[in-house]
């Protein structure tokens, strides 16, 4: 049974088990993307306000198997940009180009996500990713995800070469390579609003120990917890290193804060790169950048 016939009849009768995808038949993704055949096409408007880096990603996943099923290719159209103020104004400002296809002169309009199935002989459907979220299809493809990802993940999201270099000159200068471990910290007063909890630095420093991690590569977001971090790892002797931006008490990343999107969407993606270097991640289960700094590594994961 191809990708196709399993993707549409998760979404519709939403009984099917994962263990039918194969590789093989998953792998025909970048087949898909790849083609001489730019004919049919899922155009990703990426209006999801406020949504992070790690959930967009997981979305976009979704929606490539659904691009898939119908045999479109998937690409995203340039809006006012929630991670870059230049062109393309989308993900491509940090991530290689999804496929070799150019964007079709004919954009039609929005189409409802429960349409895209009906809209399946029109060439060319665009979808909110708003839109696409709260309508609750992505959940029908969640059976199917865990097969895809090791093969979408460096399908849509392998960083450019300009995020790889700066990668490879920040582990250079924190005397790095990759025997260290990614911790992801996590607080602001919207994720508290969001999850239920959070694990306290002390839930991360009793961890850290237990497992004598000795060289850690610090990511967050949060002043007070990035403080933490480096008091901590000077009291332990620890041997770390951290991306030098301005962290801030509220989230501001994914359009939250029109004047930040353009750097916040750069350290975004090269805390992506950097923490997919690692040789192990800890970081909290509420988080879905957890997800996506994970998705398809075979390196050790501790999810809080």
């Amino acid at each position: 049974m191809s990708v196709s016939k399993l993707v549409k009849k998760k979404i519709h009768a939403l009984k099917m088990t994962s263990h039918f995808l194969l590789p093989r038949e998953v792998s025909r993704l970048r087949d898909t993307q790849f083609t001489t055949s730019c004919e049919r096409f899922l155009l990703i408007k990426d209006d999801l306000k406020g949504a992070g880096m790690g959930w967009t990603a997981k979305l976009l996943t979704y929606a490539l198997l659904l691009a898939h099923s119908q045999h479109r290719v998937m690409l995203e159209v340039p809006t006012n940009g929630r991670w870059c103020e230049h062109s393309p104004y989308t993900f491509q400002c940090y991530f290689k180009e999804w496929s070799n296809c150019t964007l079709p002169r004919s954009r039609p309009p929005i189409t409802s996500a429960r349409a895209v199935h009906s809209a399946y002989h029109e060439d060319v459907v665009t979808l909110s990713l708003e839109e696409f979220h709260h309508s609750g299809i992505w959940y029908g493809l969640g059976m199917v995800i865990g097969r895809v990802v090791p093969y979408s993940t460096p399908l849509l999201f392998s960083p450019v070469t300009r995020i790889q270099l700066y990668a490879e000159s920040v582990l250079r200068e924190c005397d790095m390579k990759n025997l260290f471990w990614t911790v992801f910290l996590r607080d602001s007063p919207e994720k508290r609003l969001e999850a239920r909890t959070l694990p306290s630095f002390e839930t991360y420093a009793r961890h850290i120990e237990r497992m004598g991690i000795k060289t850690i590569f610090w990511q967050t977001s949060s002043d007070h917890l990035f403080r933490r971090a480096v008091e901590y790892s000077k009291r332990n002797r620890l041997k770390f290193c951290y991306t030098k931006n301005k962290r801030y008490i509220h989230d501001v990343w994914g359009g939250r804060n029109a004047s930040l999107r353009g750097i916040s969407g750069w350290v975004g993606a090269l805390n992506y790169a950097l923490g997919r270097r690692s040789a192990g991640v800890i970081s909290p289960q509420a988080s879905m950048w957890t997800w996506f700094l994970h998705a398809g590594l075979n390196v050790s994961l501790l999810a809080l």
